[in-house]
């Protein structure tokens, strides 16, 4: 043998023998990792049954504290995250058993068009599954030296990938992800659940003095239609209240049913007595139609309301008796146009009191025709309608000409105080003017 052919010989040996050594590695790094991938597999199995189960806990009584409504508590979920979700649901319910409002109609869900999405999709969709990473991550620490060469790094990576799928599902370990519940899922629905709504307090009284003043600062800031909507959730909320203070009473009760009625009655008075042509909604007690500008309707709805709570209160504090009492001395401030409120008793002894303002107007909006339905007009100045015959609001003029309509002073100052912010500095300074100056004036609840 010549010294070259020895030479080759050799090379070729120690060629051989290191590609077998790294074909070896290779192999055992396939099965190394196929191991520990196994384990880590057993691992998120263990983790991820147990988030489920405490994902499947937290869905099962979040869509119970909601009608059992899933659409409602997918709705919460993408919109205020899964934990705030969870607490918001938690209050809805709370507010049902303390203030009788329905989880759902507080949410307010548009309708639903075609099959909601079912507990399992909400479980699988929110529960946080733990997955095995991309083996890319290792592609470049399978092969080693030789078994790098002409395709072997793609080559070792797939045997990896074969082996450990094979050895995952040998042990029968499952792996979700949540992905088919999100591909799967219907579409969430619009809602109308308002921020307002998450912060309710416990009593029907509580919350309905905090939406009356609520609704002014809306109104303030000109959201009229949501102020009403508000001022009509309150109304709603007294008479849960009073019918809940009704039902200790030893006497005759005063219902629900007769509060209405006797409201739908003043508020007849008092449109009689302002000229408005109404329709009064004989279940609620409130107004569905009324002749008039968006002022005067906006003054007849909170004026009625007003006159109702009074009426309730004077009946709770003095007993069903007083009934006659209340409702003559109501509907004589309504046909004098004076302002009246309502002091409570000063002990358990005492008897509750209505107080008449003779300088103050009960209702600040009036209409522009008189009883007979000719226009009203102003002292000093002429009056003139449109050319179809209709009413036209009388204006003041002249020098020192006074409309026959024009609120008192006091009443201008809870005009403006209506405006403000309760508890602002404005507000307080508006409340203090009255107090001092206008001694008697009703404050406006809330301020």
């Amino acid at each position: 043998m010549s010294f070259m052919t020895g030479v080759a010989t050799g090379l070729a040996n120690s060629v051989a023998a290191s590609i077998n050594a790294d074909m070896a590695q290779t192999d055992k790094n396939i099965s190394q990792l196929a191991a520990l991938r196994l384990q880590r597999a057993s691992d998120n199995e263990a983790t991820n049954r147990k988030a489920r189960k405490e994902k499947e806990a937290d869905i099962k009584t979040m869509v119970s504290y909601l009608d059992n409504s899933t659409d409602a508590a997918q709705f919460l979920i993408d919109n205020y995250s899964f934990d705030r979700a969870k607490v918001i649901a938690a209050n809805l319910a709370s507010q049902k058993q303390k203030l009788g409002l329905n989880p759902l109609d507080q949410i307010g869900l548009a309708k639903r068009d075609g099959k909601s999405a079912t507990l399992e999709q909400l479980i699988d969709s929110n529960t946080p599954y733990l997955t095995l990473a991309s083996l890319d991550s290792v592609k470049g620490n399978v092969a080693v030296g030789f078994g790098k060469m002409f395709g072997g790094a793609d080559s070792a990576l797939n045997r990896l990938d074969e082996l450990s799928s094979s050895q995952i599902a040998a042990a029968g370990i499952d792996m979700p992800s949540g992905k088919e519940a999100l591909e799967t899922m219907p579409p969430t629905l619009q809602g109308n659940l308002k921020e307002y709504m998450l912060g309710r307090l416990d009593t029907p009284l509580a919350e309905a003095k905090r939406l009356y003043r609520m609704a002014n600062t809306f109104e303030a800031d000109g959201n009229k239609e949501e102020a009403e909507a508000m001022r009509t959730e309150a109304q709603s909320l007294m008479l849960i209240e009073e019918s809940t203070r009704a039902s200790t009473s030893t006497d005759e009760k005063w219902t629900t049913d007769k509060s209405i009625r006797n409201g739908d009655n003043l508020g007849k008075s008092l449109a009689m007595a302002n000229n408005l042509g109404t329709v009064i909604d004989k279940k609620t007690g409130l107004i569905t139609d009324i002749s008039g500008d968006d002022k005067q309707r906006t003054e007849y709805i909170k004026k009625q309301s007003y006159l109702q709570e009074l009426l309730n209160k004077y009946i709770m504090d003095n007993g069903i008796k007083s009934h006659g009492t209340a409702m003559r001395e109501l509907k004589l401030a309504i046909a004098d146009n004076h302002m009246i409120s309502y002091e409570p008793p000063a002990d358990d002894d005492g008897v509750g009191k209505f107080i008449v303002d003779r300088n103050a107007k009960l209702f600040t909006v009036p209409s522009s025709t008189t009883s007979s339905g000719n226009p009203k007009i102003n002292i000093g100045s002429s009056s003139s309608s449109t050319a179809s015959g209709g009413a036209t609001t009388p204006t003041a003029s002249g020098s020192g000409a006074a409309a026959v309509n024009q609120p008192s002073t006091a009443q201008q100052i809870v005009d403006q105080l209506l405006k403000q912010t309760p508890g602002s500095v404005k507000a307080n300074a508006l409340k203090n003017i009255l107090i001092r100056n206008h001694p008697g004036t009703a404050i406006p609840q809330g301020y």
